[in-house]
Order: C-alpha cells, then structure tokens, then sequence
C-alpha cells in the first residue's frame, strides 16, 4: 500500500561555462577558461586566469555558471558545497572563491594560498560557507572566483582545475505499491513487487510465445494494447557506476577531518577523499554509506556477478581499530562478504568486494557501507574515504517479451496476467465482414499481427516495418504481391562536425577535396579535436577515409570510440616517440603503416540515435614534416538493419485475406486454418511461424452446445481440445463465451487445421442476445399442462408461439 516517505539526495555537477569576467585578459590560446569546466578529479586541463588590472586593490573575478536539474520543484534543500582543484602565483594576493546567487554573494569567500602548478599536487580547497538556498536560487548558482595583483606590474595568474558542487536535498512524497502476477501458466512478469515514488516510471516486463493468449490488466483495467514489444541485445553486459548520493540519515561519524562527505561519491581512483574522526570512547562506532544507480540495468536482466573497488584506510594502519570492513548490503541486509581495511590513513588503497549474489530487484537498494568500531583504545583516530567503482555483470534474455510502462507514478498499481477468452467482435447483420489475418516474421505490422475485421468494401492500408532489409516473402491468400510494397525510405542525415568542446583548434573543411583537415599545423605543443554527431534512423557502417601524414610517433591522428571523449591535450614526446595519454580510443596512427599520404580507412559500427565520435591530430614540441595533418571525411554511411517502412494497400475488400510479410533468410513454416460451419476462428487463414515457436488458435461456436472437432494434417486431434468458459459483464449485459483452444508447441514442421463446427439436436432460444437451451416443453390442452418427452416432434410439426 502507499505510504508517506521522504528521502534524502545529493548530485554533484561540474561547471558548463564562464561568465561576467571582469578585469580579466582575454582567453590564453593553450589555457582557455573553459579548461575549467572540469571535476577536481583533473590534474592536467587547467584554466589559467590572467588579472588584468593595474591596481592593486582592485577585485579581478570572474564566474563559472552550473546547469542545475533533476532536483524537484518542492525538494528542501539541506547543503550546498563546493570543493574546487585551484591556486595561484605568488604575485596574487586576496584570492578567493565564494559561491554565488546571480550577482548575489552567498555564504563567506574562502581563500586559496597554493602557488604549486602541478595539478596533482594542488590541496583542493572547500568553501566552508555556502549559507542557504532554495530550490528556484539554484537556476542561477555561480561559482565566483577572485583575486588582485600583488605587484601592478607583475603578470598574475589563477590557475583553475576545476570543481564539484554538491547539493543535498530532501524529497517529501508517497512511495507507491506495484505489484505484478500472472495466473496464466503460459506467461511470466518480472518484476513480482516495486516500490515507486510519486512522479517517477518504471515497467514490467511479461514473457509469453503468444499475446493474442493474454489480457493485461492494471487495477482491472485492460491495458493489453498498451504493452510494447521488445526484441532485446543478447549476450552479456556490464554495467559500472560510482556512487550517486551519501546516505546523510543512517550514516554517522564523530567530526570531518578533512574533505566532505560529497568526496566519496567518486571512483576508487579519485583523488579527493573524506576523513572522518571517530569518536574517543571505548568501541565507538562510525559508519559512511553510500547508495548506487543500477536503473539502467533493464529489469529482465539476470545478474551474473557483483563487484566493487573501493579506496580506504584508517589512521596508523588501524591499530586502534576493532572492525574495519568494507561491505556491499542490500537496502540493510549485507551482501557477500566483508573486507579489512588495510592501508596507512593517508594513502588510498583498493580493496575488492565480493557481492555475493543479487537479483535484479535487489539491485534497487544497492549500497556500500563504511563501517569502523574501535576497541577499547581512545587515542586519536580517523580513517579515510576515496570513493568506490561498482561493476554488476549480467545476462539479456534472447526471447523478444512485452513490455508495460507506468509514468508519473500517483497511485498503487496491481497488475494481473491472464489467459484471454477470445470474444468475437459485434458486428451489425445488414453488414457484411471479412476477415484480415496478418502474419510476419521480422516485422512488426499496423494492424498488429492476427485476426481483424472489416467492412465489405472499405479499404485498408497494413504498415510493415521489418527488422531485416531483405525481403523473403510478400502473400496475400498464397499470391506474392512483394511487387505491391510501396517503400517509404527514412533518410539518414548528414552528421554535424564542430570543434571539441574546449579545444584549441578543430578542424577546416576543403571544399575542394571534401576533407576536414586540422588547423593545429605547425603549432608545437598543440591538438586539434573535431567532434563528429550522427543521429541514425537505423544501426549503420559509417566509412572513414583518412590521409594521416606527418612526422611519424610524434605528429598523428586519433580516432576516438563511439561516445567516448578524447582530451584537449597533446602528446608529449619521448625518445620512442609520443605517449599517448588517452585511455580509451579505437586507432591512434602513429606507426608508419598509418603514417602515409595515400588514402586509409577506418569502420564504425553505429548504433541507431543520437551518437558521436571524435578525432584528434596532437602535435608535438618539434619537427614538423610532411602535411603535418591528418585530414579526414566519411565516404559512406550504409544502413545495417532495415531503413524502410513499407505499406501494402486492399482496396474494396470483398472476400477474407491472409497477408503474410517474410524478411531476413529465416527458416518457417505455415499454420494454416480453415473453418466449416458457423461461428468464428481466431487466427484464421495462414499464419508463419520460426522453428521452436508455439501457436495458438481458438475457435468459439455460434451455439454454445455445438459439437466442434478438429484435425491437424488430417489427423484428428479433437481430444486435444481445452474448453473455456467465461462470463462476460457488457453494457449491462451477461454473456457467456465458450472458447475452444488447441495449442502447437514447438513448431518443427507445417501444419494444416481444419475445424468443423456442427450444429446438435437441441433447441435454444435467443433472449437478450444470448442462447438459452430449452431443455423441457408443457403443452397446456384443456387448462392442463403437461409436459412433452418427444417435444422436438412438436417443433417440427406444429406452429409454436413463444410468450416473452
């Protein structure tokens, strides 16, 4: 049931652009202000700030602007920091940093003293007042950051790495009860319980061989047209997340030594870390915990492994500690196993956890616990906090399933799988009706796959959209009519090239070769980084030709990975050439087998959507030689999946119509059905169907007792036929549908039905729309009633009146 909640939540951001910079020179050509727009994590990519004033008592500033979003209208927010990687020269004085509403200075101003200008070695720096806000102050949150020259005719400079703010916020709503079950053996759902906040959406994932075989209902709706098909990625995948929010109500320590509580929402490779005291008693206690994202791991994954890389240590080795363990849990169930922490308190070290096994569900509530008891010494202690890497390796089902999705969230939702009774349609009897059966495999149809019904005469246009470009098979009632598609193409755009943001140079189009070429050429110490966007209708091969000519391990080109950065920065040489600094990128030319003026190319498998990949030419402190560029541009762009819809148009429909829709070398078989006698099929005509699949056909007679058999390849299988009934509540009306069903399991070869309906001997009369079966007759003669044993002797020689 739904109850009140309120939770508490924290993100951290990075600067998106500087503003507003007065008595400040204009941009450095090697160290621009937008190298700021970095984490503290950032050692290497500083901006550097030149004051421009001649006075020496006059404030030179300048303001890094946030984005701010996620945080709800109606959150409280409880904290506001910011730590900042900053210094200065020794020919700055009254440097500052402060946090600011607009123009509005917030908190007080910290000042910075560091005049070291190795990013690594720079002691971050916390603003320790931030004072209050409100959710509206945070659109206009500015991080300002100041200084004056100490000497009017000294160059001044502030170097800036960059910074994290973190905001902390409380949520006050109502956490709602999803529940989901199926009573129909033929389907699963996944997840069974979820706990949802108000205004949020999750789904539920349901597996069945055959959708026409069930009804979805949410809170005794019927939602079963809303539900999506979904063919998922197969194979395993690995999802890795640091930690998102600090668990500021179960959390507890004695005072912060240095850092915040915001450093540990970090990787196990930061640098930055929160030390926190405990407490001076015999075995007190202190515990950090930390909560994970696992959403984007979809909800019919099965979880293979769970893993996390932490840093820690405690002061002096922790001698003066009992338990000191890192742990995973489970909302507050522990997971897997505890590790010691090892490692001096001001040197991180990595220790791996295992997190034992987890279902998806459980992943929902993942979190990593910090937890320290001392024994009974009370000398001084601490322990430190770095941050943490979480890795989950998990599996996709290969078998497609259906998909149903609740947003905004604002009440409880009971959602109930069950076996359908085929109902026929209403249809009016001055009208006559055809049957449309639809059948596809590797597309997905409008009209869905199955029976519908027209009208005799009207037309109707089928949208096909396959998943394979090949086309296989096109029959209507056994003629191929694959001549009468009519393609619809869906263009592919061409991709947008911009300069990298942050970089120095990019790179200039020749419209007379059709190459972007780096404009770094000749600049020593310097990079050129292009950024190409693409947003595909459908996954393609994207053909890159590129002539990378230059000087040999020194001077190359990179081509980045899909959606993945390359820096800004250079490649310092050695004297085995340059290194390359950049963790991950798909080919770096920097061997003489890509260093050549003759034409090369690379491939891109791109996913569909919105995707990009960058290239970079890095020039080093020397020689220059040969083109001293690489120029590059795409040659093709070809469509791996299907990239056309297709419509296939009946017009003046006078007769039944089986349409089948084959693409992609497949291997299938026909089910194909046929009726004689009265009453309805459901699928009827041909349907196609893969080796392994399942097949269902429900057949509903005209009249509740009439006698129904079947054969399947002229065998009769009418024994196999499973009887439902099902009273119907409709306009204020009862009904009862009898359906009969007779399922194929995996499918391994063709297969023939023939159903014959028979009408039997009894008599019914039809009262508000519904048979009634007459089972005894009275004949009043002389007053008298009487009853009839041969009364159908009565109907067939006599007139009979029927009193209503």
């Amino acid at each position: 049931m739904s109850r009140p909640i309120s939770y508490t939540s924290a993100i951290t951001i990075n600067p998106t652009s500087a503003v507003d910079a007065t008595n400040i020179a204009s941009q450095n050509t090697s160290y621009p202000w937008s190298m700021g727009y970095n984490s503290v994590s950032n050692t290497s990519n500083y901006a550097r700030i030149q004051l421009n004033s001649t006075s020496t008592s006059v404030d030179c500033y300048i303001y890094y602007t946030f984005s701010i979003s996620n945080i709800p209208e109606d959150a409280t927010i409880n904290s506001v920091s910011c730590s900042a990687r900053i210094s200065r020269n020794s020919r700055v004085s009254n440097s500052n940093i402060q946090l600011y509403n607009g123009t509005t200075a917030k908190g007080s101003s910290t000042t910075f003293t560091s005049t070291n200008t190795n990013g690594a070695s720079v002691t971050i720096t916390n603003i320790s007042s931030t004072g209050s806000w409100s959710v509206n102050e945070l659109n206009n949150i500015r991080l300002r950051i100041s200084g004056r020259r100490s000497n009017a005719n000294n160059s001044s400079y502030i170097y800036f790495w960059g910074c994290d703010l973190t905001i902390n916020y409380t949520v006050n709503g109502v956490a709602y009860e999803i529940t989901a079950s199926s009573d129909y053996t033929g389907a699963t759902v996944s997840p069974l319980s979820q706990e949802i906040m108000s205004g949020e959406s999750t789904s539920v994932i349901i597996y069945t061989n055959d959708i026409n075989s069930i009804i979805v209902e949410d809170n005794n709706v019927d939602v079963t047209e809303d539900l999506q098909y979904v063919i998922p990625q197969e194979g395993t995948q690995e999802f890795t997340g640091i930690p998102v929010t600090y668990d500021s109500e179960n959390s507890f320590y004695d005072s912060i030594y240095t850092g915040s509580t915001s450093d540990g929402l970090a990787p196990s490779t930061s640098t930055s870390r929160i030390c926190a005291f405990v407490s001076q008693t015999d075995y007190a206690e202190a515990k950090l915990i930390y909560n994970f994202d696992c959403s984007s791991i979809p909800q019919n994954a099965t979880i293979t492994s769970v893993t996390c890389v932490a840093a820690a240590a405690c002061y002096s080795n922790g001698q003066y500690f009992d338990t000191k363990t890192l742990q995973l849990y489970n909302g507050n169930t522990a997971k897997g196993s505890a590790v010691t922490i090892t490692g001096n308190g001001n040197t991180p070290e990595e220790h791996n956890i295992n997190g034992g096994q987890w279902t998806r569900n459980e992943l929902n509530d993942i979190k990593i616990v910090v937890y320290i008891k001392r024994g009974s010494d009370t000398t001084q202690a601490s322990f430190s906090f770095w941050g943490a890497t979480l890795t989950v390796n998990y599996t996709i089902p290969s078998e497609p399933y259906y998909e149903y999705t609740l947003t905004n969230v604002n009440d409880d939702h009971e959602i109930v799988v069950r076996e359908s009774i085929y109902i026929p349609p209403e249809e009016d009897p001055e009208i006559e009706y055809h049957s449309l059966t639809i059948s596809s495999i590797n597309a997905t149809t409008t009209p869905k796959r199955g029976t519908t019904r027209v009208e005799s005469g009207d037309s109707e246009t089928i949208t096909i959209y396959p998943d394979d470009p090949q086309i296989t098979l096109i029959l209507d009632n056994g003629v191929d009519v694959s001549s009468q598609l009519v393609a619809h193409g869906r263009a592919i755009e061409n991709p947008v090239v911009s300069t990298a943001q942050g970089a120095s140079y990019g790179f200039v189009y020749s419209s007379s070769t059709g190459y972007y070429i780096s404009n770094n050429k000749g600049v020593d110490k310097s990079a050129a980084v292009c950024r190409i966007d693409f947003d595909l209708p459908v996954r393609c091969l994207v053909t890159i030709e590129y002539i990378n000519y230059a000087e040999a391990t020194y001077d190359f080109g990179v081509f980045g990975n899909i959606d993945s950065p390359l820096s800004n920065n250079y490649y310092a040489a050695g004297s085995n050439g340059a290194t390359i600094t950049d963790n991950d990128y798909k080919l770096a030319c920097n061997t003489s087998s890509h260093n050549s003026s003759s034409p090369q190319t690379i491939t891109y498998e791109i996913p569909s959507g919105e995707h990009y990949i960058n290239i970079k030419f890095s020039k080093d402190d020397a020689t220059s030689s040969n083109n001293d560029t690489i120029q590059w541009k795409i040659v093709s762009i070809e469509p791996l999946e299907a990239n056309n819809y297709y419509t296939y148009t009946l017009n003046n429909i006078n007769q039944d119509h089986s349409l089948v829709f084959i693409f992609g070398d497949v291997t299938y078989y026909f089910v194909t059905s046929s009726l004689n006698g009265s009453g309805k099929i459901n699928p009827s005509g041909q349907m196609v169907v893969l080796p392994g699949d399942n097949y269902r056909l429900t057949i509903v007679p005209e009249n509740i007792d009439d006698v129904v058999s079947i054969t399947d390849n002229n065998t009769d299988v009418t024994n196999s036929l499973v009887e439902k009934q099902e009273t119907i509540e409709k306009d204020g009306r009862t009904y009862v549908i009898v359906n009969y069903i007779y399922t194929l399991q995996n499918i391994q070869t063709g297969h023939t039905l023939n159903i014959i309906v028979q009408k039997t001997n009894s008599l019914f009369l039809k009262q508000n729309s519904n048979w009634i079966k007459i089972t005894k007759v009275f004949v009043k003669e002389n007053n008298i009633w009487s009853s009839v044993d041969d009364f159908e002797s009565i109907f067939n020689d006599e007139t009979v009146y029927i009193k209503q």
